[in-house]
């Protein structure tokens, strides 16, 4: 699985980035695992997802899902090859995703799902996402699927966001650095993750 880290890059680039490869590797499947930062706020929309009226620059996403807010964040793309069907192909990622963080010390748990309008993704869990023990979540992710591959985005807050109105989000978010993990140290837990995919780490 090829990897890397990006550093990171205007809204437009990391959205130009994901339909790319969206469509390479339907073309020439390959996995790989990037990991990436935002230069600017901005919201990246679900596929289907209207524009809101959020006075802050917007992108779109090749996957679904509800709106995304970015710039303390990291965020991560995974690409691997259809093997398993939807459902079990997530299972193992957040099995993964769950191992990853226990090596920090970090214990995560199955979100508990709320039925409730997903304009902003953040808000509300989804189930198979991973909270915190007091139920804040700290991965949001989302799929697109192909013939051949899977496409998965993810993003995990660095630091609680302090633009408004997202600022509210502390009682429904956990940041990595609530959780003891400074944003050099997220960067580095994250970047091991293809090793933990593989069962190697």
């Amino acid at each position: 699985m090829r990897t890397r880290y990006l550093g990171r890059r205007s809204p437009e680039e990391n959205a130009l980035r994901d339909f790319f490869l969206v469509y390479a590797s339907a073309l020439a499947p390959e996995e790989l695992f990037e990991l990436y930062g935002w230069s600017e706020p901005c919201l990246s929309l679900g596929y289907h997802q209207k524009p809101l009226n959020f006075p802050i620059k917007q992108v779109r996403r090749p996957t679904g899902g509800g709106a995304l807010f970015h710039g303390p964040d990291l965020s991560f793309r995974l690409v691997v090859l259809r093997r398993e069907s939807p459902a079990a192909f997530y299972r193992r990622f957040t099995a993964a995703l769950g191992r990853l963080f226990a090596k920090a010390g970090i214990r995560l748990y199955p979100c508990p799902e709320v039925a409730a309008d997903r304009t902003l993704c953040h808000l509300y869990p989804a189930r198979g996402e991973l909270c915190s023990a007091d139920g804040r979540k700290l991965v949001a992710a989302a799929l697109r699927t192909s013939r051949n591959t899977y496409f998965l985005h993810g993003t995990v807050y660095a630091e609680p966001p302090k633009e408004a109105p997202f600022k509210d989000f502390s009682g429904r978010v956990v940041s990595a650095k609530e959780l003891g993990l400074t944003e050099e140290e997220l960067k580095a837990l994250l970047g091991s993750f293809p090793l933990v995919w593989r069962g190697r780490g």
